[in-house]
Order: structure tokens, then sequence, then C-alpha cells
């Protein structure tokens, strides 16, 4: 029996999971991940600071693995690491950290975007990425260090994206995979090469960037400083990794055309498997959606999604607290967040279908899949007689009314008709969520016996580096179990979709030039 440690390095929280070969949790940890604030859609990271939270969650998952047969502490057989895609650290030439990695949803990087808008143009910058115009993509943070920084840009000679930045500690080699490489905005998705028409473009140097190489490909082995800080024993093999959802994806089975995969973290995410990148695709039924290339080689993708998830839910959190308390819930004030999540469903769930006429536009970050920041959250239908339920309730059908809006737009682009979901992430723990997606959405929901699958993608990647799994199918057999599904309720679904089309579809169009009028008037929230 091999073991595998896959790690993922979230936007919210820091995972490291022994499995077995076949799928089973042997042990876990879990680290907040350290962000640091610095006003609305402005966050950074430190690099030795996301590496001690890495290292500090190896140490604890290996401390809590049961002994072999033997008696003696089980080995790990290698290890690959999922994480967001498109932040990164400048490293001048001896490897050291430049400056703070500015967060993948930090806006400062608006007018480089903006940039590209006048100097190539979206549909042929999607033509080449598969990216819609956004602000969150690597180039553009790298543009923003150049004009704002000039003396840490001229001492940068190397940008790694999180999850190369903690391969290279761990190992020592720099590598980057195409699903990484894709939200850098300078990959040429179809030739799975670096674009010289982007990089020229930019201004930025071809070697900036590490070499690409295909996920799961066995990169290096751990160092013995790592193994020092790690408590991984020097040598064992380490692979590299990918993008967490896609990550989660190939856990999840969903790496060919056909099943839809739910990713419910800090963004709520769509995604489908696609046999070629068909940058022909107008820009109607685009809407936002992004391709790349899957950890799966030869294999591309289809993503869109909710960028407001995790803020909303956020929000309901702090706003809600002390109201469960003050409704006799129980909460006390130590409770950490999965139980205060728990506790929202179930307030939610005294509220009845459609909120007793209240609608919430989930815009909290900006809205809908072609990214409009300017979009705001509206609360739509409020009476004095509505209550904190009602609020709950109605944020949750919100995020779900924009989850079926996702699939229609999704189905357009990808030719693929969504027949049902697979939700991973911590919504899928959130039963009311649950409910009211799959009756919003009409579609059955498929919660699989592991929902945090970034990890286990990483470690089945390492498995197949290192030999332990002869391809993906195998892979995959053993670790993707349905543990139940959520089934529509059909007589729900129908009035739903009258409130969706009657109520909520016109809502954004109609309050779009309001949302450009609030951005001038108030152009810090």
């Amino acid at each position: 029996m091999a073991y595998l440690l896959g790690i993922d390095f979230g936007t919210t929280n820091t995972k490291a999971v022994v499995f077995a070969e076949d799928g089973r949790v042997l042990s876990s940890a879990v680290r907040r991940t350290p962000t640091h604030v610095q006003g609305h859609l402005r966050a950074v990271y430190y690099a030795e600071e996301a590496w001690q939270t890495v290292t500090a969650a190896i140490r604890e998952a290996l401390a809590g693995l049961p002994a072999s047969d033997t008696g003696k502490p089980l080995v790990i057989d290698g290890l690959a690491i999922s994480s967001m895609a498109e932040a990164g650290v400048p490293l001048d030439s001896a490897g050291r950290e430049l400056y703070p990695i500015v967060a993948w949803f930090d806006d400062r990087s608006s007018p480089q975007r903006d940039w590209w808008r006048e100097h190539l143009g979206a549909a042929r910058l999607f033509s080449i990425c598969g990216l819609h115009l956004d602000y969150i993509f690597s180039v553009n943070k790298i543009m923003w260090l150049r004009e704002h920084e000039p003396d840490i840009w001229r001492r940068t000679v190397r940008w790694l994206c999180m999850s190369d930045y903690l391969t290279y500690r761990l190992c020592g080699e720099q590598a980057i995979s195409p699903s990484i490489a894709s939200r850098t905005m300078a990959f040429d998705v179809a030739r799975r090469v670096w674009s010289e028409l982007i990089l020229e473009l930019a201004r930025i140097p071809a070697d900036l960037f590490p070499e690409v190489q295909e996920s799961s490909t066995l990169i290096g082995h751990v160092t013995s400083q790592a193994a020092a800080e790690t408590g991984l024993l020097a040598g064992t093999p380490v692979c590299v990794g990918g993008h967490d959802h896609l990550c989660g994806a190939l856990a999840c089975q969903v790496y060919q055309p056909g099943p839809v995969l739910n990713s419910v973290g800090t963004t709520e995410v769509v995604f489908v498997a696609m046999k070629e990148f068909a940058p022909q695709v107008d820009e109607p039924e685009r809407r936002g959606f992004s391709c790349g290339c899957h950890v799966v080689p030869g294999t591309y993708y289809a993503l869109g999604g909710v960028r407001s998830a995790g803020p909303l839910n956020e929000w309901l959190r702090s706003l809600f607290a002390h109201e469960l308390m003050g409704q006799g819930v129980g909460l006390p004030p130590d409770m950490p967040a999965p139980g205060i999540y728990q506790a929202l469903a179930e307030l939610g769930f005294s509220s009845p279908p459609g909120s007793r006429g209240l609608f919430v536009l989930p815009f909290v970050a900006g809205g809908r899949p072609h990214r409009d920041p300017e979009a705001r959250g509206v609360l739509f239908g409020l009476r004095s007689n509505h209550t904190a339920a009602d609020i709950v309730r109605a944020a949750f059908e919100g995020l779900s009314y924009e989850l079926r809006w996702d699939l229609e737009m999704l189905a357009a682009f990808s030719g693929n008709p969504v027949q049902r979901l697979t939700a991973i992430g911590g919504g899928a723990r959130n039963e009311l969520w649950l409910r009211v997606k799959a009756d919003i959405t009409g579609k059955a929901v498929d919660v699989p016996r592991l929902t945090e699958s970034s990890a286990l993608g990483a470690a089945l990647l390492a498995g197949l580096g290192t030999g332990v799994y002869p391809d993906v199918a195998a892979a995959t057999r053993q670790s993707y179990k349905v543990e139940r599904t959520v089934e529509p309720d059909l007589a729900a679904h129908e009035i739903y979709s009258r409130w969706y089309e009657r109520v909520y579809l016109p809502l954004y169009p109609l309050l779009r030039e309001s949302f450009l009028t609030a951005a001038q008037l108030f152009p810090e929230t």
C-alpha cells in the first residue's frame, strides 16, 4: 500500500492530507492561510509566512499518522501541491522573495487590464490565452509591479505562482504546470507554450516564468533542509501539482466531457472538461468563461463561476452571529466557522422557499462570469416584516439563481448539456445550499465521500508521477465515491423557475447603470 501527501494552499485555508492509495484519508491538518487585508479587494500574502503555514500543516498531518504493521512510521511515497493560480512570488537571482504576494482577487492591477483592452482586445486575448479581460491574472500583477516598484522589478529574475513556489521550497526545482500557466495570461493554450506575442506586448522576458512541465511529472525530491522543517524524509519524491479547481476535478473524475463540477470555496466554480480548446466561440456565448489546460495531459476545460460566494457567506456569518445567539440557536462565542455556517443554514431553513418575496443579487465582490467589477449586492423586495432567516435563505437562493444562469451559459459555450452536478468544497456541507441549488437549477447534486477534493487530486498526481497508478482511470477508480445525492423537488423547481425568469433575471440589467453611478460616487466601496 502506497501513501501519498496532497497539499492544498487555498485562499482561506491550507490543508495537508495523507491518503492511502485507495483514497482513504489517514491523517490531515488545516491551517488558516495568513492573509493581510489592505482594504476592499486589496490583500497580500508573505512567502515565508505561507511556507511556514505549509510546513506546520505537514508536520501535524505526519504526526497524526498511524504506525505501520511493523510499528514503524509510515513512509510518504510522493507528494504534490494544489493552489490558487494567479498569485505569484517575485524572486531575485538567489531565489529570495522580493515583494509581498498580491492576492489573486486584489484589484490594484485594474489599469493594466484596461491597457490590454486597448492594445490587444478581448477577442484576440481569448483566442490565445482562453481568458477574458480581468485584473486577476499574473501578467497584470507583473506589469503593476514594474510600474509601481521599479527597483523591485529590476532585481526580479523569476516569477513563481504559489504551487510552484512551495514546490521549489520543498525540492529546490522550479517548474510550472500547464494548468497554472493557463492562469498567468501569458500562455498559448492551444500550443501549450508561452505566447511570444503576449510576452512581447507586456515587455516581460521569456525566462521570467519557469519551464512548463505537465502535472504529475516527477521533478525532484525533498531536500535535507525542507525535511528538517516539515518532518518529511529527505528524498521523498515531489511531483508537479496544479490549479486547485482542476485537482478537485481530477479527484471527482471530471476530466472527460460530460459531468459538471461545482466547486464551492471562496469562489463558486462550475467546470467542464473539453477535448480541445475552441477560441472561435463568439462573445455573447463566451460570457467570461475561461478555458485552459487540465491537469490531465492533452485535456482542456471551460470554467466560470460566482466570485461572490465566499465573501457573501463571510458577510452573513459576521452579520448574523449575534442574531443566531439571540434566537436561541445556542451559538457559543468561540464556535469555529463550520459550526457558524451550519447554524446559518439551520436558520435559513426556517424561511419558506422564495424567502417571502425577498431576492438577493449576490454580487458583493463583483458580478456575473463576465467579471463586472462595479456590480453590487442587492436586497430586493425588503419589507419591515422580513427576518434574518429570510435574508439568509434569500442569499443562498440568489447564489443558486446565479449558478443556474452560469449553467445555462456553460451549456451554450461548451455544447455540453448539464445533466447533474458534483459538489465539492466547503459549500458541499451546507444542507440548505444543496437543497436550494438542486431545486432552483433542477439538477441532481452528487456529494462525494470526500468533499475537500483538491488535496486528493494533488495526491493522485503524485501517485501518477511515482508509478503508484498506471493511468488516470486507475487513480480515480477507487478514490471517487458518491456519498449521497440531493435530487431536485420538481414542483419547487417549477415555482423557482417562474421567480427566476420574472424577477431575478431582469434585476441585473435594470440596475446596471445604477451600479456604474454608485462606483463613481463611492469608489472605495
